[in-house]
């Protein structure tokens, strides 16, 4: 079997692709939290909606785990996404 550094070389481009969108969408994110966090400040509510987080942490770990993705992964990243916006609606 010839090794072909093309073949790495265009994935490894895919990748870099995918991480810049990946990144945008958490950008656009940042944006509707931030969003979020005036509407609750505005309406004296609280950042944190335990119920709210129930359901989105329940409905991307199925989303998630039909994609092939692990539980123990969807939840780290979800928690971390959740602990950013949490901070961005404290603002």
């Amino acid at each position: 079997m010839t090794k072909n550094p093309n073949n790495l070389t265009k994935l490894r481009t895919q990748i870099d692709s995918l991480d810049r969108e990946l990144l945008s969408i958490l950008a656009q994110r940042r944006q509707v939290s931030m969003a979020i966090g005036r509407y609750k400040h505005k309406h004296k509510l609280p950042a944190l909606d335990p119920k709210r987080w129930e359901v989105v942490m329940t409905s991307r770990l199925i989303h998630g785990q039909s994609l092939g993705l692990s539980e123990t992964f969807i939840k780290k990243l979800f928690t971390l996404i959740h602990h950013q916006s949490l901070l961005l609606q404290k603002d």
